[in-house]
């Protein structure tokens, strides 16, 4: 397989489906050939020069208080956990294994914080944490912020 062969491919295949799927069958690719030059059987991997299609870019709409209402409004009684669990995600940005990693320490109400442990954002370093304003409007938008331990720890 050449280079032309996987853009070949790509040309293809995006006349029948989305970039981002195309662009997942290109990432396996990849990887197969990835794990056949470990294994010696191939010297190249002619898929990582592949022209990548052109993703378009998520608009993220974050919720105003009015539509979070409407949210909570479609739960029944019964439900009052899923309410709180949605509604937490919902006005503060969480992602979900982030939410399922908080502990109480992580809540700091004199400060007025709430402390991220478990980001999957690999550009920050890893002592790094999100911190969340509590209280007052969106707190997932652009009021969050990351604080080094050791900063933390200077003050």
């Amino acid at each position: 397989m050449a280079a032309a062969d996987a853009d070949g491919y790509v040309r293809e295949a995006l006349e029948a489906y989305a970039p981002a799927t195309v662009d997942l069958d290109v990432n396996v690719l990849v990887d197969v050939f990835h794990s056949a030059m470990r294994e010696e059987l191939v010297d190249r991997n002619p898929a990582k020069l592949a022209e990548r299609p052109k993703l378009p870019r998520r608009n993220w709409r974050i919720l105003e208080p009015a539509d979070a209402g409407r949210v909570a409004a479609a739960f029944t009684d019964s439900q009052a956990r899923a309410v709180f669990l949605t509604l937490t995600l919902t006005l503060t940005g969480l992602r979900g294994h982030e939410l399922q990693a908080l502990r109480w320490r992580d809540v700091d109400l004199l400060e007025g914080v709430l402390r991220v442990r478990d980001s999957n954002n690999q550009a920050l370093p890893r002592p790094c944490r999100r911190q969340l304003p509590l209280g007052g409007g969106h707190a997932g938008g652009s009021d969050a912020r990351c604080a080094d331990k050791s900063r933390a720890r200077r003050r």
